[in-house]
C-alpha cells in the first residue's frame, strides 16, 4: 500500500479534508493508495485546539456524501517517521509551508509537492475546499492512469 501525506500548518482544516476526500476516492477507484495528514506546527498539544477537525470540513464532506473516517482524531504534528514512510508528500500551500519545511525539515523540503491552497482567512473555507477537491481529483486521475508506484516525480512534472 502506497501512502500520500498531506501537510498543512495545524492539521485541522486543509490537510484533514484532503486526507478524507482522497481516501474516499481511492477506495471508490480501488487504488492501492491511502492518505494520512499532519501539521507542520510542532507541539500541537500546546496549541489551544477548538476541536478535532473543522466544522467546515465535516459540512463539506457531508455535502459530498462522504462519511468522515477520522473526524474524532485530534490534529497531529508531523515527525521524521511520517516523511520516511510516505510515498508522496504534499504541502497544501507553498507560500506558507515551504519556509516551514526549510526550517523544520530541510532534508525533505525539495521532495515535497506544493499546492496553492491558502488558509482561512486568505481563502474562504468554501474556496479552499473547492481548490482541494480540484487538486485531489487531478491526483486521483494521475494515479488511475499510473497505478503502480514507478516514479512520483514523473506524475507531477
Amino acid at each position: 500500500m502506497e501512502t500520500v501525506l498531506f501537510l498543512c500548518t495545524g492539521n485541522y482544516y486543509r490537510s484533514r479534508f484532503a486526507e478524507e476526500y482522497f481516501n474516499h476516492l481511492s477506495i471508490q477507484e480501488n487504488l492501492n493508495w491511502r492518505a494520512d495528514s499532519r501539521g507542520l506546527r510542532q507541539n500541537m498539544n500546546a496549541v489551544n485546539n477548538i476541536g478535532p477537525i473543522s466544522k467546515d470540513v465535516i459540512a463539506r464532506l457531508r455535502e459530498l456524501g462522504i462519511k468522515p473516517l477520522m473526524a474524532s482524531r485530534y490534529p497531529l504534528s508531523v515527525c521524521m517517521r511520517d516523511f520516511q514512510s510516505a510515498s508522496l508528500k504534499i504541502a497544501l500551500c507553498e507560500r506558507e509551508h515551504r519556509p516551514m519545511m526549510a526550517d523544520l525539515f530541510p532534508m525533505f523540503e525539495k521532495s515535497i509537492t506544493y499546492w496553492d491552497v491558502e488558509d482561512v482567512p486568505m481563502f474562504e473555507a468554501e474556496h479552499g475546499l473547492k481548490a482541494i477537491v480540484d487538486h485531489v481529483n487531478s491526483l486521483i486521475e494521475k494515479l488511475i492512469v499510473t497505478p503502480q508506484f514507478l516514479s512520483m516525480s514523473v506524475l507531477f512534472q
